[in-house]
């Protein structure tokens, strides 16, 4: 049996996904990929696959591009509430994203260029359908993150909190 977060690390994971959410903006995403699949369908043929390759590569561009400032919330706002004594720095979190935003990246592109051009639509199709379905469940959790935010403000350890992240802070500066 596992047990619970703590309150403390239950605020930091609500406060690292408002802030993550700032940079990365979830409807934005969700604007890109529905305008895509709109518009292959009334683009030629031979446009159909730039179109989606570039799609397809602006969501991980913008993770490596953001990645720094993600990197430091992660650190900022992690192991807060458990005992762990040696977090990784804020490199590591960073490096990390940079991995997986390129990673993903390079297996998103590799499917746009794989793929059959009769395809193409569908899929495009699909993955807006996928990032609706991501972006309603990622504003849902941001609102239950500001929900726990805001109640979390009257709670006697909230000043604990709000000390551990202004250390950190200085900690970064």
């Amino acid at each position: 049996m596992t047990e619970s977060p703590s309150p403390l690390a239950r605020l930091a994971a609500a406060d690292r996904l408002i802030e993550g959410t700032r940079v990365l903006k979830p409807r934005v995403h969700v604007a890109l990929c529905v305008g895509v699949a709109v518009a292959v369908w009334f683009l030629p043929d031979s446009a159909v696959r730039p179109v989606t390759v570039i799609e397809t590569l602006i969501l991980p561009v913008t993770g490596v591009v953001a990645a720094r400032i993600l990197g430091r919330d992660a650190w900022l706002y992690s192991e807060i509430g458990s005992e762990i004594a040696d977090r990784p720095s804020v490199t590591a979190y960073t490096r990390g994203l940079v991995l997986g935003y390129a990673a993903g990246g390079a297996l998103a592109l590799a499917g746009a260029l794989l793929v059959p051009e009769s395809w193409l639509r569908y899929l495009v199709g699909a993955a807006a359908l996928w990032a609706l379905w991501s972006g309603w469940r990622k504003e849902q959790e941001v609102r239950e993150a500001r929900r726990l935010r805001e109640r979390s403000g009257q709670e006697p350890w909230y000043a604990e909190y709000r000390t551990l992240i202004e250390e950190r802070r200085r900690q970064l500066s």
